[in-house]
């Protein structure tokens, strides 16, 4: 096992393409959990020199890099935080669209660095993170509409 402190967006631009296994249970964070998050991300924000923990991410790599450049990895622990921050994305980039003003950001910087999909991929592969049963298929659409609204 590999431990070590790791920026948690570099989690979402690098080849890594979580899956989350059959078995673990599907996402059913709260408004308590999501606040708690949320307020994790702004102090970490509000301190970039400082590190700040926000839990934990366990992964096991499945296999090595395929054909497509991409490392598979099962994800054992971890699921509610990455789904949350992936939520998080995808309503950045809509905010992002809707009030261009009002940013330093758009939602094409949000798309073209891949945070959310590989835009040059295709099928499962495309997507940073794959839940398991019904849940796969919402965070797909809504991933897919962030992407390409139209």
């Amino acid at each position: 096992m590999d431990a070590g402190k790791k920026i948690l967006l570099d989690l979402f631009t690098s080849s890594l393409r979580f899956v989350v296994p059959v078995y673990q249970r599907r996402y059913s964070w709260g408004e308590a959990q999501c606040r708690q998050l949320w307020a994790d991300i702004v102090t970490a924000g509000r301190h970039p020199d400082r590190t700040h923990f926000i839990g934990s991410i366990v992964w096991m790599q499945e296999g090595g890099i395929g054909p497509d450049g991409v490392s598979r990895c099962l994800l054992i622990d971890g699921q509610q935080r990455l789904t949350s921050v992936t939520l998080l994305l995808i309503a950045l980039a809509e905010y992002a669209r809707e009030h261009p003003e009002n940013l330093r950001f758009s939602a094409d910087m949000l798309i073209d660095r891949g945070y959310l999909v590989d835009k040059y991929a295709t099928g499962e592969g495309r997507y940073k993170l794959t839940l398991s049963d019904d849940d796969r298929d919402v965070l797909q659409r809504l991933c897919d509409h962030a992407v390409d609204p139209n």
